[in-house]
C-alpha cells in the first residue's frame, strides 16, 4: 500500500495483519538533462540492395535525411517513416562533375519499425516516389542555366556516372532531405536542388512541386502561368531562394495549422556576387511559410551559431539537419560533420533548438541591400544581429532544447533526421551517405574504393528522454524542461503484475503535502531563502516565470541547519514508476505525461479540474496522475493512468517492464462547457473481458468533479493501432 505523504509504500502481511516491511521511494532528479535512452544500429547485411553499379559493387540501402514518427504497432513497435536523399554519390572532382554511382536510383520512403524491448529494427515498406505521369523519379540535377557556375543562382551541379559521362538532367530529380506526414496520410518533403517542397500521395506520386520564382526563365524554360505547373514545378516560393547554395536547398520540413515551413541549409548567396569564403562566416538563415490553399508566403530569419572552427578535425557548425513542429512552434538541428571517429567530442557540434514564429519579422520583399552605416551596403543574410535591429528586422529567438553531443549522440557526422514521438521523446537519424562518403573513383573501371582511414557508418537510429517539468503557471507557454529541483514520488494510486515469474508493483505518483491547523508544508520558492553557494543564480530562478511560483516543501531542503534551503523538494512525480519487489526503481515516466498531454490538447495544457485555464497547475503537481488499473489486453499487460487534473487517461503497452510504450491518451472533457464529460477522474477499475457482461475487456473511470462513471469498452483480441483508437466509450 502507498504511504503518499511520507513518500513510502508498506508490504503488509494480509493474513497476519502486520507491517512486513517499509520501503522508501526515495526522490526524482529533475535536474537531469536530456540524453540518448538507447540506440540502435542497422548494419548493412540487414538491409536491402538498392542496386549494382555496371562494373558490380552492390550498395545497400542507407541516406536516411529525415524521420517521422507514425504511430505505434498492435504489438508495441515504434513506427517510422524515412527518406533516402538522391542517392550515393562522390565529392565533385576539380572541373565540379558530381559522381553518381547508382544514377538510376530512385529516390524513396523507408518504412520501418523498432521495438523497444528487444532493439529489433524491421523494414516494413519502400515506396518508390514517381511524377504526377507515374514515372520514376531520379535524385539527378534538374537545370543547366546557359554560361553558368556553381555561384549562379538556380543552377545545379553536373551529374556524371562512374566513368565520367555526363547524364542527362531530371527536370523534377529531388534530393530530398525531410519528411513531414499530414493527416491525410500524404506526404510533404524539401529538396535541395532548387529548393523545393514536394507534396506526394500515399502511394508516392507527385501531387505538387513548390519551387523559387524565376527558376524556369533561368533555365531557359518555358515560364508557366502563375499557380501552373511548369517542366520543373509551380513557381510560389520566393525568388530570393533560388540564390541558395548550390545544394544547399531546403534540409527541413514542418507542418503547423495548414501551412507548410521549409528550412533552408545554409545561408543563402545574397548579393549572388559573395564566394563561397564569405558565405561560410554568415549565420543566417531563411525559413518560409507557404500556405498551399493560397500560395500565399512569408520568410523569417533564424541566426545560427556556425562557431569558428578550432582545428583540422573541426568542422563548422553551419547546415541544417532536421525540423519538427510542436505544440509551441519548432525544433531544429543545427549540425557540424564531426564525429567520435575522428573528432573529440569537445568540438563536436550538434544542437536542437526550440523556437517560434511568434515576434519574428516577416521579411518577404527585403531581398536587396540595406545601408548598415558609412555607406556599407548589406543583405539581411549577410547582417549581424546590432544590423538587423538597425534596419528594423526581428529575427527568430531560439532556445537550446538538447545538446546532442552532450546527450551521447555523437557518434555520426550527419544528424538529418529527427522525429517528436506522441510520448514526448525525440528520436535521430543518420544519414550515413550510403557507406561511401569518401570514395576514390577509377573512371577506367567504373569502379570505386573506399579511402584509407575511412570508417563507413551504420544507419544509426536513437530516442532522446527529455527530463523535466513545467514549473510555472505565469509563463505563458509550454516550457517542460530540467530545473534544479528534486521531486518526491508520493505516489496515490498502486497495482502489481507479474513478467516470466517477477512481480513489479506500479505507482501513479500525484503528490500531496501534509495540512492541517497551525501547520502547512508548502511553500513557494520565491518565498524562502536559497543558499547562494548551492544557488548562485537564485534571483533568476526566483522569477516567476521560472520557478519561483513552484510549491515545495519546507519540511526538506535546508540540509545543514542554517536556516536556508540547499535543496528544493517538490510534491509528486508528475509520473507513472514501476518498482521491483524490493523497491528498486526499474522505470519511470520521467516528463512523458506532461509531454503527451501537451501534444493531445496544447490549448490546455496543465489545465485544473475545475479551472480550464491554460498551464493552471504547472506550478502545483502538474497533470497530477492519481488513479490506475492493469489488464490483460490482447495478450498484453496495459496500464492505464487517470490524470485528475487535466483530466483523461493515458494507456501505455507494460509487457517489459523497463521499456513501456505509450499507446494512447482519450479525454472526453468539454473544455468549453464544464458539465460535459468526466472532470476530475481518480477510481479506475479494468474488468477482464472473462467477466465482462460484453465479452469485451472494461475500463471503468470514476470522476470526482463531475460525479460521474464512464465505461470505456476495449477490443479483446488486439490493442491500439495508433491514429484507430481500440476503445470506445459506452
Amino acid at each position: 500500500m502507498t504511504l503518499q505523504e511520507n513518500n513510502a509504500v508498506a508490504k503488509i502481511d494480509i493474513e497476519n495483519g502486520r507491517i512486513i516491511e517499509l520501503l522508501p521511494l526515495g526522490y526524482k532528479d529533475y535536474s537531469r538533462r536530456p540524453a540518448v535512452s538507447t540506440s540502435f544500429e542497422w548494419s548493412p547485411e540487414y538491409l536491402p540492395s538498392i542496386g549494382t553499379t555496371p562494373a558490380g559493387q552492390e550498395l545497400k540501402l542507407g541516406g536516411f535525411s529525415g524521420l517521422a514518427f507514425e504511430g505505434v504497432t498492435d504489438d508495441g513497435e515504434l513506427k517510422f517513416i524515412a527518406t533516402t536523399d538522391r542517392g550515393p554519390n562522390g565529392e565533385p572532382d576539380a572541373t565540379g562533375l558530381r559522381p553518381f554511382l547508382l544514377p538510376a536510383f530512385t529516390p524513396r520512403l523507408v518504412r520501418f519499425t523498432l521495438d523497444p524491448a528487444s532493439g529489433r529494427l524491421r523494414l516494413r515498406q519502400q515506396i518508390l516516389l514517381r511524377d504526377t505521369d507515374g514515372r520514376l523519379l531520379s535524385g539527378l540535377p534538374n537545370t543547366a542555366v546557359s554560361g553558368g557556375t556553381a555561384s549562379t543562382p538556380h543552377n545545379d551541379e553536373i551529374g556524371v556516372d562512374l566513368g565520367g559521362n555526363v547524364l542527362q538532367r531530371d527536370p523534377r530529380g529531388g534530393d530530398f532531405e525531410g519528411i513531414a506526414v499530414a493527416e491525410d496520410g500524404t506526404f510533404w518533403m524539401p529538396d535541395e536542388y532548387r529548393p523545393a517542397l514536394y507534396h506526394f500521395d500515399a502511394r508516392g506520386v507527385l501531387l505538387q512541386r513548390y519551387i523559387p520564382m524565376g527558376a524556369h526563365a533561368a533555365a531557359g524554360l518555358p515560364v508557366p502561368a502563375p499557380g501552373v505547373a511548369g517542366q520543373l514545378g509551380t513557381e510560389a516560393l520566393p525568388g530570393v531562394l533560388g540564390q541558395r547554395r548550390q545544394n544547399r536547398g531546403m534540409e527541413g520540413i514542418a507542418l503547423r495549422d495548414g501551412k507548410v515551413y521549409g528550412f533552408v541549409q545554409s545561408p543563402a548567396r545574397n548579393p549572388a556576387s559573395l564566394a563561397n569564403s564569405a558565405l561560410n562566416a554568415l549565420r543566417n538563415i531563411r525559413v518560409v511559410e507557404l500556405d498551399p490553399a493560397t500560395l500565399a508566403t512569408r520568410q523569417f530569419l533564424y541566426t545560427m551559431d556556425n562557431p569558428v572552427s578550432t582545428g583540422a578535425t573541426d568542422t563548422r557548425a553551419d547546415k541544417v539537419g532536421d525540423a519538427v513542429a510542436t505544440p509551441e512552434g519548432f525544433l531544429l538541428v543545427e549540425r557540424d560533420d564531426d564525429s567520435l571517429a575522428a573528432s573529440d567530442l569537445s568540438v563536436i557540434t550538434k544542437k536542437i533548438y526550440a523556437f517560434s514564429l511568434a515576434g519574428a519579422s516577416d521579411i518577404s520583399g527585403m531581398d536587396g541591400t540595406f545601408d548598415v552605416g558609412g555607406g556599407v551596403l548589406k543583405s539581411l543574410d549577410q547582417m549581424t544581429a546590432a544590423e538587423l535591429t538597425l534596419v528594423g528586422v526581428i529575427p527568430i529567438v531560439k532556445t537550446l532544447e538538447v545538446d546532442l553531443a552532450a546527450a551521447g549522440y555523437a557518434d555520426v557526422q550527419k544528424v538529418e533526421g529527427l522525429a517528436l514521438l506522441d510520448d514526448g521523446r525525440l528520436a535521430m537519424v543518420n544519414d550515413n551517405d550510403f557507406q561511401v562518403a569518401q570514395i576514390t573513383i577509377d573512371k577506367a573501371t567504373g569502379t570505386f574504393t573506399r579511402n584509407a582511414g575511412y570508417a563507413p557508418e551504420n544507419t544509426v537510429l536513437a530516442l532522446i528522454d527529455r527530463p523535466g517539468l513545467d514549473a510555472s503557471d505565469k509563463d505563458k507557454r509550454i516550457n517542460i524542461r530540467p530545473w534544479p529541483v528534486q521531486g518526491m514520488y508520493e505516489p496515490d494510486a498502486i497495482g502489481s503484475y507479474r513478467v516470466r515469474g517477477r512481480s513489479y508493483f506500479v505507482t501513479a505518483n500525484e503528490g500531496d503535502a501534509r495540512d492541517w491547523p497551525g501547520y502547512g508544508e508548502e511553500a513557494r520558492i520565491k518565498d524562502v531563502t536559497l543558499d547562494p553557494g548551492v544557488f548562485p543564480d537564485r534571483d533568476t530562478l526566483r522569477k516567476d516565470e521560472n520557478i519561483g511560483r513552484l510549491n515545495i516543501s519546507k519540511a526538506q531542503g535546508d540540509v545543514d541547519g542554517d536556516g536556508d534551503f540547499d535543496a528544493l523538494y517538490t510534491l509528486g512525480g508528475r509520473s507513472f514508476s514501476i518498482w521491483g519487489e524490493d523497491g528498486a526503481l526499474v522505470f519511470d515516466s520521467g516528463s512523458m505525461l506532461e509531454r503527451i498531454t501537451s501534444l493531445a490538447v496544447p490549448a490546455r495544457f496543465n489545465a485544473g479540474h475545475d479551472d480550464a485555464a491554460f498551464d493552471n497547475r504547472s506550478d502545483n503537481k502538474g497533470p497530477e496522475p492519481e488513479g490506475l488499473a492493469i489488464g490483460q489486453v490482447g495478450g498484453s499487460t496495459y496500464l492505464f493512468v487517470g490524470m485528475e487534473r487535466i483530466g483523461g487517461v493515458a494507456a501505455f503497452d507494460i509487457s517489459e517492464p523497463r521499456s513501456p510504450v505509450f499507446m494512447d491518451y482519450v479525454n472526453n472533457r468539454d473544455f468549453g462547457t464544464p458539465e460535459n464529460g468526466d472532470l476530475g477522474p481518480e477510481g479506475l477499475l479494468f474488468i477482464p473481458a472473462n467477466e465482462s457482461p460484453s465479452r469485451r475487456p472494461l475500463l471503468v473511470v470514476t470522476s470526482e468533479i463531475s460525479g460521474t462513471v464512464t465505461t470505456y469498452a476495449l477490443d479483446n483480441d488486439k490493442p491500439w493501432h495508433r491514429p484507430h483508437r481500440r476503445w470506445e466509450r459506452r
